[in-house]
């Protein structure tokens, strides 16, 4: 065969495998899609939640459980108008009732695929989404933007930051006067972009967080995106980024640390990665173990299931006999069982003292220091035995923080009770005394009563915003050491 005959045959083998490659590139989209529009259909269900960006760590049945609704998962991550339109105009068009449809639309990519052009973008727009959203009035239309890591806003230069701050602009003014369209943004918020231990490598969030967005947009509708507050929610976000670029955050690394936290609701009022232990883990690598209770006070009563020495007890036991396996005790002390600290440097972190204020337990141990059915005795007694089963380990004290309940933590509760800070001083004094370190969250943590209601989710309890502070200082109280 000549050269020429040669030449020609693989040029024909190369368009026939480029034909061939584009053919499937047009039937795989098609072919997923049907799929999944006949899962929906057979399924009876009456929403979808689909988006333009990964959302595998969503479960379906938290929609069934926190919003009553039969919610079925896009399983592919919809790419442009034209997919998103076609998705739309099937899954409504399906027999029976869609009530509800979750979409994650990305504005900036709408905005990429759209050529950059206001022209196409408003063609695409009103075809896409306008026209459904005025064709189907019952449906309630829910859009979560994007909250990526704090990381990719700071890679970008300023002009592509405010090119994708203007496309969510853009989406928001034209949605903005349907009533059955409601818009959330959480990608300004410290605690959730500032820890990278909220995302995966691709930048997905993790499943406890998409738990928690799930809770906190599509439940409680916060975050929602309301007239006036965009602008507001976008300068929360440049401050960040701009603060970032300006002075990078630079948190210790404490990779080699393993960390145990002993405490009440301050500590185990929620887990995985955005609660005060898993703050503490994403922003340094530290090991940590959440070995904490709910309502529980320091003082040793009959009346609780737990106290401070009867979970240092069961923790150097090893012991969670008799407690609900998945309370945040067990599972922390599960986990710390099953990890390995060889080589590791021992930090224990205990919280108490609300709840000793709120029951009325004494502040103070009187005549007898070690007095455990009160605050400072039992303190103290759990510190010394702690220090010695590990001798060499840091061990920090932290005084409860501020509260709204009783004027402030100003009464008295109890005959034997005191105000709040008699609970703060007994803390500092426990510290003292027995040479361990103390970090006052009363008067250190910059929480008050002028702005409790930013940090506190009902008064006493942190909220997000609250626990990333506290795990943040946490971590830069001890790379400070």
């Amino acid at each position: 065969m000549g050269k020429g005959h040669s030449g020609k045959l693989w040029a024909c083998l190369v368009l026939g495998a480029l034909a061939a490659a584009l053919a499937l590139s047009l039937f795989l989209p098609w072919f997923w899609r049907q799929r999944e529009i006949r899962r929906f259909r057979e399924g009876g269900y009456r929403g979808a939640f689909l988006a333009m960006y990964d959302i595998s760590t969503y479960e379906e049945a938290d929609f069934a459980a926190y919003r009553g609704v039969d919610v079925m998962k896009i399983g592919r991550p919809v790419k442009g108008w034209r997919t998103l339109s076609r998705y739309l105009g099937e899954l409504l068009e399906s027999p029976g009732t869609v009530t509800n449809l979750y979409l994650g639309l990305d504005p900036a990519a709408l905005w990429e695929d759209a050529g950059r052009s206001e022209e196409t973008w408003e063609k695409r727009l009103g075809e896409t989404l306008l026209s459904r959203l005025s064709q189907n009035p019952d449906v309630s239309f829910e859009i979560l933007l994007p909250a990526p890591p704090l990381p990719e806003w700071t890679a970008l230069s300023r002009e592509e930051m405010e090119e994708r701050l203007a496309a969510c602009g853009r989406l928001i003014r034209e949605l903005d006067s349907y009533e059955n369209v409601m818009l959330y943004f959480l990608g300004g918020e410290q605690w959730l972009i500032a820890n990278p231990g909220n995302y995966l490598e691709d930048g997905q969030t993790n499943a406890w967080i998409s738990h928690k967005i799930l809770l906190l947009a599509f439940c409680d509708h916060e975050y929602q995106i309301v007239p006036g507050n965009a602008q507001i929610l976008f300068d929360r976000l440049r401050a960040q980024v701009e603060q970032e670029k300006e002075s990078p955050t630079v948190y210790p690394d404490l990779s080699d640390w393993c960390m145990v936290f002993f405490g009440d609701s301050t500590l185990a009022n929620d887990r995985g990665s955005f609660s005060v232990p898993g703050v503490a883990a994403g922003l340094s690598g530290a090991q940590t173990y959440n070995c904490s209770m709910g309502g529980m006070p320091a003082s040793e009563t009959e009346d609780m299931p737990l106290s401070f020495n009867r979970m240092v007890d069961r923790f150097l036991k090893g012991d969670a006999s008799g407690l609900e396996p998945d309370s945040v005790f067990a599972e922390g002390l599960k986990e710390y069982q099953e990890d390995g600290h060889r080589g590791k440097r021992y930090c224990f972190v205990v919280a108490f003292g609300l709840n000793d204020y709120f029951n009325g337990y004494s502040p103070d141990s009187g005549e007898d220091p070690c007095d455990i059915r009160t605050y400072e005795g039992a303190l103290r007694v759990g510190v010394r035995t702690l220090r010695e089963r590990f001798p060499e380990a840091l061990i920090l004290v932290m005084t409860p923080t501020y509260t709204e309940y009783f004027s402030g933590g100003t009464e008295r509760n109890g005959s034997a009770g005191g105000v709040l800070t008699d609970y703060v001083e007994a803390a500092r004094r426990v510290a003292r005394e027995e040479a361990v370190l103390c970090m006052d969250n009363y008067a250190g943590l910059g929480i008050d009563g002028s702005n409790q209601s930013e940090y506190l989710a009902d008064g006493c309890h942190l909220n997000e915003r609250g626990r990333f502070l506290l795990g943040r200082r946490i971590v830069e109280y001890i790379g400070d050491l």
